[in-house]
């Protein structure tokens, strides 16, 4: 663009030169009828010369302007990407302290594994424990249960034992009397019969034969009347 400039300003320039040289200093201009359609000719050639370069100018404007924003755009890209190997370069010179903080981290993972594993194994133990002592207190809620059983058993076996021994008693004092009456009857009948014979004695002097009494019975050989299912029964209703 610059060399056609430059080419078009030597073409207007030669120009100019081949006028003024057809021109000669000191001879006589011989009047003839002047031409005004040269001088519009060279004016309009003067003219279009101007405008290219003035074409030219705004087009070279234009185009600085372009590379200018372009030069500013590749500017700014520069100093982004200088800013990131800037960050880059940081961040890789922290590298190290990240590399040993990863390196904490992970030993500190581990143990909390450890000690986690740690847990696991005293829950499991509490949980064994927790489990025995219920088992312990469900034996003792049965033992004690068992104790109550047993208890009321036993106060259910002494109530039926004193009942058996109030009916025994009863039967006994019952056993008692009708012996006593009989006694008393015998005693009677014997003191009836003795003042008979001691009466016909008086009277005939001669005693009668006596009949052989049958021999009277101990309270050993008194046998009670005792049910052994109806104990074993009411052991069971109990």
């Amino acid at each position: 663009m610059l060399s056609s400039i430059i080419e078009k300003l030597n073409v207007v320039q030669d120009g100019i030169s081949s006028s003024f040289r057809g021109l000669t200093v000191g001879q006589p201009i011989p009047r003839q009828r002047p031409e005004y359609t040269a001088g519009c000719e060279l004016l309009t050639r003067y003219q279009n010369s101007w405008q290219d370069l003035t074409n030219a100018a705004e087009y070279n404007a234009n185009l600085a302007r372009e590379i200018d924003q372009t030069i500013t755009t590749l500017h700014n890209s520069v100093l982004k990407k200088k800013q990131v190997w800037s960050s880059l370069h940081s961040e890789m010179m922290c590298l190290d302290d990240v590399v040993t903080s990863t390196e904490s981290v992970v030993n500190m993972i581990g143990k909390l594994r450890m000690d986690i594993s740690e847990m696991e194994e005293d829950l499991i133990r509490l949980e064994n424990l927790i489990e025995t002592e219920e088992f312990y207190r469900k034996q003792e809620n049965e033992r004690t249960k068992l104790n109550w059983f047993r208890e009321q058993k036993l106060e259910n076996l002494d109530k039926y034992r004193a009942t058996l021994s109030a009916r025994h008693s009863e039967k006994m004092k019952k056993k008692e009397e009708e012996e006593s009456f009989v006694k008393q009857v015998k005693t009677e009948v014997l003191e009836k019969r003795f003042a008979k014979d001691m009466a016909n004695y008086k009277s005939f002097g001669v005693l009668p034969e006596t009949t052989q009494l049958r021999p009277q019975s101990s309270l050993d050989d008194i046998e009670l009347d005792q049910d052994g299912d109806e104990l074993t029964k009411y052991l069971e209703d109990s």
